[in-house]
């Protein structure tokens, strides 16, 4: 844009003559008359749809541009079979679209401009995906669908037994469809297909049902949550809107409606503590109710766990032993521990202690100057699994240093024992010595310590531990008895059954 100045006289008389000049200034404007893409409208470029005939690309000047000669050209992208050409591509593909402008008047010719690309692409649908099918009565199935892109309508086909090959069943707008008149235990295979006006979809995945009430779980699994708590689980059923969930308290006996679900899980409350229940579910659809899973079973918690739990450090020559005892009238018990923090994780260090003689345990292997901290809880077992109470209150005991005992005498003789004395096992130390002069506590079951020795508590008796040889007892077995220390003699009652 160029500005160009010029000077005029101005007169005012107003009584007195006054002579003014002045300047004004007007624009210019120098324009470029190269044509340019945009300068013209384009349209047909983009994604459009195979339907056989030739898609063309229309470019026209915008208003005030100019009015030469308009020449467009089509070069495919992806192939050499369609090469730099006027004549518009039918076929698909993608395609480099480009055009010349001839000069007129005051306006150049332009060579080569770009109007962007054509995408010939096939408009027939997808096949429709997610087919779904649910019953909605004793004679009728609904099936469902994604809606597709550029679908018109859907065709549902289906196939049955005594059927020799698919039949059109309808044809909709809808992407479901409600199909009646069907007979029950009779099984439903289903195929959908989109369509428009460029053709007609692949099948989709067939979808399958049988017309009837649901088949039952075949994966029902309990969880002990408390002793008024049993917690369910089991495998969903194909074509299931629900679950009705039983129990009974013997296999045959008469069930109880728990509750009815949607998902396929639940929790049992209000049950009686210490009480096997066996438990059954049934899947329920719009027909109704199926045949029931096959039982499971399960025992709610014993209760509160054992009391009175105490521990104490016992000495020996070769290091500190910790004794456990309690107060219970379980069947077994369950020992935990932890070591450093009473909030460290409960390791359990002995598995079903049994009560029928003692309710006591002794730990060897016991790390010197080193806190433990303990709980019990009370094991019931039988053919319903493991029943376990909550835990007792914590115990903790620190070992010493590991200094040694002054051994009993091994040529058999004994010391006499204090005035007054009890009468033996009952008045123990720890329930878990004397047994008429001899070393006899309990550990694992019925295994005692005879003879001096007594199964090791590290490798259970078998000598191997973690797949190696078990170094407490280098492979033996056995070890020596921590109350006796290997002469059979009990040390807490030197050997006389009294204390």
């Amino acid at each position: 844009m160029k500005k160009t100045w010029k000077t005029g006289i101005f007169i005012i008389i107003i009584g007195i003559t006054f002579i003014f000049t002045f300047t004004t200034c007007e624009n210019t404007v120098e324009t470029d008359y190269n044509p340019k893409t945009a300068h013209f409208n384009i349209e047909g470029e983009g994604t459009v749809y195979f339907d056989g005939s030739e898609k063309e690309v229309t470019i026209t000047a915008k208003r005030g541009n100019t009015n030469g000669e308009i020449t467009v050209y089509y070069e495919g992208i992806e192939s050499e079979s369609y090469p730099k050409t006027t004549a518009a591509p039918f076929v698909f593909g993608t395609y480099n679209i480009t055009f010349d402008v001839g000069a007129i008047d005051k306006w150049y010719e332009a060579i080569g401009l770009s109007a962007g690309t054509l995408i010939i692409a096939d408009g027939t649908p997808d096949a429709p995906t997610n087919v779904s099918t649910e019953i909605q009565s004793a004679s009728s199935i609904k099936i469902s669908w994604d809606s597709v892109s550029r679908a018109e309508t859907y065709e549902i086909y289906y196939i049955t037994t005594g059927m020799t090959e698919i039949e059109l069943v309808e044809t909709t707008t809808a992407n479901s469809f409600t199909h009646f008149g069907l007979t029950q235990d009779n099984t439903y295979h289903y195929y959908i297909t989109a369509e428009n006006s460029y053709g007609v979809s692949n099948y989709s995945a067939v979808k399958s049902i049988k017309l009837g009430t649901p088949i039952a779980s075949n994966k029902v699994e309990a969880t002990v949550i408390s002793i008024s708590q049993i917690n369910l689980n089991w495998s969903a059923v194909t074509g299931a809107n629900g679950y009705k969930v039983y129990r009974a308290t013997t296999q045959t006996g008469d069930k109880t409606l728990v509750g009815t679900y949607t998902t396929a899980s639940c929790s049992a409350t209000g049950l009686l503590n210490n009480t096997t229940y066996y438990f059954f579910v049934a899947a329920t659809n719009a027909i109704g109710e199926g045949s029931y899973s096959t039982a499971v079973s399960a025992k709610t918690l014993i209760g509160n766990g054992p009391k009175n739990l105490t521990a104490t450090v016992i000495k020996s020559n070769t290091g500190d032993f910790i004794s456990l005892s309690w107060t219970s009238t379980a069947e077994y018990f369950r020992v935990y521990c932890a070591t450093g923090s009473p909030t460290n994780a409960k390791n359990k260090v002995v598995d079903f202690w049994t009560s029928t003689t003692f309710d006591s345990v002794i730990f060897q292997d016991i790390q010197p100057n080193t806190t433990y901290y303990y709980w019990v809880t009370s094991v019931s077992l039988g053919n319903y699994g493991v029943s376990e109470s909550e835990y007792s209150e914590m115990v903790s005991v620190k070992t010493g240093t590991g200094s040694s005992w002054t051994l009993p005498p091994t040529t058999g003789t004994t010391t006499a024992p204090p005035s007054g004395g009890g009468t033996g096992q009952k008045l123990c130390p720890n329930k878990s010595s004397c047994v008429n002069g001899k070393c006899g506590f309990n550990i694992y079951f019925t295994s005692y310590c005879s003879g001096g020795t007594m199964d090791c508590t590290t490798c259970s008796g078998k000598g191997i531990y973690n797949n190696q040889v078990c170094s407490s007892c280098r492979g033996a077995k056995k070890v020596t008895c921590p109350i006796c220390n290997g002469t059979g003699k009990c040390k807490l009652c030197k050997g006389t059954g009294k204390v």
